[in-house]
């Protein structure tokens, strides 16, 4: 809003400025129209990588609500014959995964990975 404010205050009185002034206005208009432009372009690039991570959010989300504790049970019913998945389980923070969401999702896929061979 302030660079939009800029370019209505460079106009004010124009018409006692000298032509050297005008042209001045004309450049920090052009510069400042630059700045908005780009700036709009990094908002909607930002706005589009979070509606991308907020898509993947909710179908992660909606995975682990799903198959979470089926495949704990998978991984803990082999842990004792995959190495990989004991130390997976040995070495979660399983204070972390039940308080934090993207905690949890992190551990559902590596635990995913863990037990594909035994689905």
């Amino acid at each position: 809003m302030a660079l939009h404010r800029r370019i209505i205050f460079s106009k004010v009185l124009i018409a006692n400025k000298t032509e050297i002034e005008k042209n001045e206005i004309e450049i920090k208009t052009y510069e400042t129209l630059n700045k908005i432009a780009i700036a709009e372009k990094k908002i909607k690039q930002f706005e589009i990588i979070f509606e991308n991570q907020l898509n993947e959010f909710v179908l992660d989300l909606a995975e682990v609500n799903e198959h979470y504790e089926s495949y704990l049970e998978i991984a803990k019913k082999h842990q004792v014959a995959d190495i990989e998945l004991k130390h997976l389980l040995y070495n979660a923070n399983w204070k972390s995964i039940n308080d934090n969401i993207d905690e949890k999702i992190i551990f559902y896929k590596q635990m995913a990975v863990g037990i594909q061979v035994y689905k």
